[in-house]
């Protein structure tokens, strides 16, 4: 056993020395949330907002946001998530990239996977500070309200949005597994937090399910020699690695399905649009018959209106851009809904949970943007082949169009 130990030992020494001197030693042994040519983590661990953007990151500006420099005004500010961060795409790419490419004017994107409207609240004060003249904040149906959520749940809020009776029930269900866990499990497609934590950033997952696994944890950041066996692992066992998702090839992402994932995804193969649907974790986000969802559906109309209420004392514009789930763009191509487990049920929730938010936005005066309409009626599909629910480039431009027809409108 000490020989052993010593032998492990003197293999994770020498990595870790190969790697400094060697560039491609260093890639493949990297944690895989870490950028190829950096070993600056993106996020940073945050007491209130949970995490927030490293501004040592390469792509980061010094608040920590997705952009050139940290700018000290800008005609329009993008609150929001990953929607608006533009997950999945460069950062030119994303529609208030392209927003300030069109109308030549400095967009200041404070967009970041993860935020709900609470966290974009907390951000609020840092783009009023920008003096823009309008500030659009992008709702996404996806999980925005399991985010909102979790925030007043780390910051001891949510007293101030339920009663007791709701809080008791809700005490409950955290204490038989927390809504991290829940929507965690159906987002990794059926995997344990055991099984993925080792491929996912401290960051993301929650104290509580990462609490038993910390050593493991650590291990994953710091060893080479793991780093070194979970590259092999992936490449030998790539047809059930859970990046087979996000493959970017239809076919290719379809044909490495695991057994194991199969019951919590779909395979949508249109005549012209082609993708593979997570519909059992978007309705998981979605489902507030569960009153940690619901909780979060009423927290993020306050915040709404909050941010209306403070945009509107500095006289400035304000819009909710309302971000649809890829389920629900492509619900009216669905010849065959019964063939996709929990599609329906989960359009249907979208689509009520959408109206209930618009007649709320109308009764308090705040206005929005709803591109539902355009994405669907694309004549190329505005998200990605694969199981990513992000809009795709053309997705982007799309929403980046319907937002430049309200800026012309109201002639900002």
């Amino acid at each position: 056993m000490g020989l052993l130990g010593a032998s492990f030992l003197f293999v994770e020494l020498a990595l870790q020395l190969a790697s400094v001197f060697f560039v491609d030693v260093d890639l493949i042994t990297r944690p895989p949330w870490w950028r190829a040519d950096t070993s600056i983590p993106r996020r940073v661990d945050d007491d209130r907002l949970g995490t927030r953007g490293n501004p040592e990151y390469w792509e980061y500006d010094a608040r920590g946001f997705r952009n050139p420099s940290a700018l000290s005004s800008a005609t329009v500010v993008a609150l929001g998530d990953s929607h608006t961060y533009g997950g999945g795409v460069n950062s030119e790419e994303s529609w208030p990239s392209i927003i300030s490419a069109h109308l030549g004017k400095d967009v200041y994107n404070m967009g970041l996977g993860g935020y709900g409207s609470t966290q974009s609240l907390e951000n609020l004060s840092i783009a009023i500070e920008l003096n823009p003249k309008l500030i659009i904040f992008g709702l996404y149906f996806g999980n925005d309200f399991v985010d909102d959520f979790a925030f007043a749940q780390r910051n001891d809020l949510l007293l101030e949005y339920v009663n007791q009776d709701v809080l008791a029930e809700i005490s409950k269900l955290e204490s038989q597994r927390t809504i991290q866990e829940e929507i965690g499990f159906l987002f990794r497609s059926g995997r344990n937090i055991e099984e993925a934590v080792a491929n996912q950033s401290p960051s993301e997952v929650s104290e509580t399910a990462k609490s038993p696994w910390i050593i493991r944890i650590w291990i994953s950041d710091h060893s080479k020699l793991y780093g070194l066996l979970r590259t092999l692992k992936n490449q030998i066992a790539s047809e059930t690695d859970f990046n087979a998702l996000l493959a970017r090839d239809f076919y290719r992402a379809k044909e490495n399905l695991s057994e194991r994932q199969l019951p919590f995804v779909s395979v949508y193969d249109g005549p012209t649009w082609k993708t593979i649907f997570t519909s059992p974790y978007r309705f998981g986000t979605l489902d507030d018959a569960d009153p940690r969802i619901r909780t979060g559906i009423e927290i993020s109309k306050q915040m709404l209106d909050q941010m209306r209420l403070r945009v509107s004392e500095r006289g400035t514009k304000y819009v909710v851009l309302l971000l649809p789930t890829k389920e629900y763009v492509f619900w009216p191509r669905v010849e065959s809904p019964d063939e996709h487990k929990l599609l329906a049920e989960l359009v249907q929730h979208e689509d009520r949970i959408r109206n209930e938010i618009k007649r709320y936005m109308r009764e308090h005066g705040i206005e929005f943007v709803d591109p539902v309409k355009e994405l669907r009626e694309s004549e190329h599909q505005p998200y990605f082949p694969d199981g990513d629910g992000h809009p795709n480039t053309l997705g982007h431009k799309i929403i980046a169009e319907k937002v430049l027809k309200f800026i012309k409108r109201n002639q900002i």
